[in-house]
């Protein structure tokens, strides 16, 4: 059963299996109002996902009454000239984008200002709704960065509902491209080499950088939740867990996703910029060996106990039929995200970038023979773009007297 997708939810447990966590995650289960979203247990008592509402289709007759919601009237509405948007909703909801426990997304077009918008209406009873909302809202509104998508605005629908009106994004979400990439995609393994996916993780690393700085914690970094633009942008969505640095660390609880938490994160301990860091690390890991860097596990309850003591396969032993081994120098820095103690980690989301960005530069950190030669080649490749004659004239007199030297040993030896 594949837990990607699956997140935290604390009225969902098969509550007679708890005595097998360890301490601490029990203790944060039994004081966490809410942990999150999306599974249920089964007859049986094991978790399975619940029917997904992102696929039209599946969505129910309430679900499809939204299409004739109304969300706010038009401003023009009684304007001269404006008689076609009189009486109308301002915003003409068009198509599902998506759905979880807490709201769907919906495609919608604002009428007044004649753009594509991502319309979200928040569902339950009206308190548990606003709540939701405000969640969604109270960090996003406080995050300047284009790689978090904006809010136009929010409001009540005729029947109370609360709802948000933010920016479409055009594009996919990373988990799309992985997919693609698994199943040996060629144009997608051509359009995104090694290098290009470095460079997304960059990019979304500048996003959680943003967010670290006005001491936000994500907490659920995972490819659902990172969309890919038209034009190779990177955006980090859904701030519905997000937390301030610290009441994450006074009060700790259960969330996010199980197959991207970070073992403190998955014990309910208190959280830093770590973290963030780790699940970052889990998702780059996974955009590079397009393999899960956690545990193999049948529940949320069996990943959770092995999660504490997991290490993660080195990238440098993960082989793809499409696509060979990630190469070494991208492997050190993810691994060094997913060490299991945080202090092992980068401290800030600034170091780890700087640390990808030399090894796209091509530097490598010696701890074989294979990283040996990587490094070798990187000194020698430095010394050579330093563009002084004398150096390259040495160089390929060297490269010379080596091939002299082979020739004369191959003569000496008859081969």
């Amino acid at each position: 059963m594949s837990l990607k997708h699956a997140d935290l939810s604390l009225a969902e447990f098969p509550w007679r299996d708890l005595e097998t966590l360890p301490a601490d995650t029990l203790a944060t289960l039994a004081s966490s109002p809410k942990l999150s979203q999306t599974w249920a247990p089964s007859d049986g008592g094991a978790l399975v996902p619940r029917a997904s509402a992102e696929d039209p289709a599946a969505l129910s007759a309430e679900d499809h009454a939204m299409l004739s919601c109304s969300f706010g009237c038009s401003v023009f509405s009684g304007v001269r000239g404006a008689e076609p948007l009189e009486g109308r909703s301002r915003f003409d909801v068009q198509q599902a984008l998506g759905a979880g426990t807490y709201g769907e997304v919906w495609r919608a077009r604002d009428l007044d200002l004649s753009r594509a918008v991502a319309l979200k209406r928040f569902k339950g009873d009206p308190g548990a709704a606003l709540s939701a909302c405000r969640d969604e809202l109270r960090f996003v509104g406080r995050l300047e960065h284009p790689g978090v998508p904006p809010v136009y605005q929010a409001g009540l629908t005729e029947e109370g509902q609360p709802y948000v009106v933010m920016k479409l994004l055009e594009g996919e979400p990373l988990s799309a491209l992985i997919a693609r990439l698994k199943g040996g995609d060629l144009l997608t393994h051509a359009s995104f080499p090694f290098s290009r996916r470095l460079e997304l993780i960059l990019q979304l690393l500048r996003v959680v950088g943003a967010a670290h700085t006005a001491r936000v914690l994500h907490r659920d970094i995972k490819p659902d939740n990172i969309y890919v633009g038209r034009f190779g942008d990177v955006s980090l969505i859904d701030w519905g867990i997000a937390e301030d640095f610290d009441v994450a660390r006074a009060q700790p609880r259960l969330c996010g996703t199980p197959v991207y938490l970070s073992p403190e994160q998955g014990l309910g301990r208190p959280l830093g910029p770590e973290s963030d860091i780790y699940s970052v690390g889990a998702v780059a890991y996974e955009l590079l060996s397009l393999e899960s860097a956690a545990p193999q596990a049948k529940s949320v309850l069996e990943l959770l106990r092995v999660l504490p003591s997991h290490e993660p396969m080195h990238l440098n032993h993960r082989y793809s039929p499409h696509q060979g081994t990630p190469p070494v120098q991208y492997s050190q820095p993810v691994m060094r995200a997913l060490a299991r103690d945080p202090a092992q980690r980068f401290s800030s989301a600034e170091e780890m970038s700087m640390a990808l960005q030399r090894a796209l530069d091509g530097y490598c950190a010696v701890s074989c023979p294979r990283t040996l030669a990587k490094r070798s080649l990187y000194q020698v490749s430095r010394w050579i773009d330093s563009g002084r004659y004398l150096q390259i004239t040495v160089f390929y007199v060297s490269c010379l007297l080596v091939v002299y030297g082979l020739m004369r040993l191959g003569g000496a030896l008859g081969l």
